[in-house]
């Protein structure tokens, strides 16, 4: 593992360096820094790389390791949505390789904001950011947990989609169940006019788990109404800026929006967002 990937300022931790410098018996191979992921993906996003290593002396790994001691921060920290960065610009995995930048923050500010590099694909949906989320930061809840779970309590765990944290991961994970479900509570009656749904995209298979899925809308938290089914035989994808964007004309009134699966499975999101208008 590159010496740059956990450094000893990473979320205050102390680092994790195995590179095994002063040690006779290895050989260096420099590879372009990339996020791990499930080894058939992988081997996919990997054919863009040629070469795919290079072979470096000892005392170049050695200054990569140094170098490593004195970067405060995450390799990867573009406000905590931009994974794909070094996958989309092999250019700039290499050069965070080769210690010319420390993190891909401050490659993109730079040099990939000179070249019109995007920070990530969120950067087009921007925009949504000037209007109220009607969900962020409001009570949620799901039909259980699992070990999987990013909270030990329903509510805790359901928390995590609204939290306004786009990222690639689940925020939240139920138990394998038939047609599991989440939900929000948007603490009044709202005019919805918009739903936005952001999958885990890590992998093929866990974003297919959402494949097939319908939105409820309720008056009160025992009362829904099936608005809209999605099923297709892709998945939609969240923090690679494909998200599944759910509109009503007309529009819609309620205050609890539900997800629901159709068939058995797990159901894990990483963020739901809400628009519309309260009622006055």
């Amino acid at each position: 593992m590159h010496p740059f990937c956990i450094t000893r300022g990473w979320k205050g931790n102390g680092g994790v360096d195995l590179t095994p410098v002063g040690d006779p018996r290895y050989l260096y191979h420099l590879f372009p820094i990339l996020n791990a992921a499930p080894q058939l993906d992988y081997l996919r996003s990997i054919a863009q790389f040629n070469p795919l290593s290079v072979p470096v002396p000892a005392d170049f790994a050695a200054g990569l390791s140094a170098k490593a001691l004195r970067i405060k921060g995450d390799v990867n920290n573009l406000a905590g949505r931009a994974r794909w960065y070094m996958w989309r610009y092999p250019e700039a995995a290499w050069s965070i390789a080769f210690g010319h930048y420390s993190t891909a923050q401050e490659h993109y500010e730079q040099l990939g904001r000179l070249h019109g590099f995007e920070r990530s694909l969120m950067q087009k949906l921007d925009w949504r950011l000037e209007r109220v989320n009607l969900a962020l930061g409001k009570p949620a809840l799901q039909s259980s947990i699992s070990q999987w779970s990013c909270h030990p309590t329903l509510a805790g765990d359901a928390g995590g989609a609204v939290s306004g944290e786009v990222e690639d991961k689940a925020s939240f994970h139920t138990a394998l169940e038939d047609a599991p479900w989440w939900r929000v509570d948007l603490g009044s009656t709202c005019n919805i006019t918009e739903v936005w749904l952001f999958n885990r995209i890590e992998s093929h298979d866990l974003a297919m788990r959402a494949a097939r899925l319908a939105v409820d809308i309720g008056a009160s938290e025992d009362e829904y109404t099936e608005v809209t089914r999605y099923e297709a035989d892709t998945p939609f994808g969240g923090a690679d800026g494909t998200p599944l964007v759910l509109r009503f004309p007309p529009l819609i009134t309620g205050r609890f929006v539900r997800i629901r699966l159709l068939h058995r499975n797990f159901l894990h999101l990483n963020q739901v967002e809400v628009y519309g208008e309260v009622c006055l």
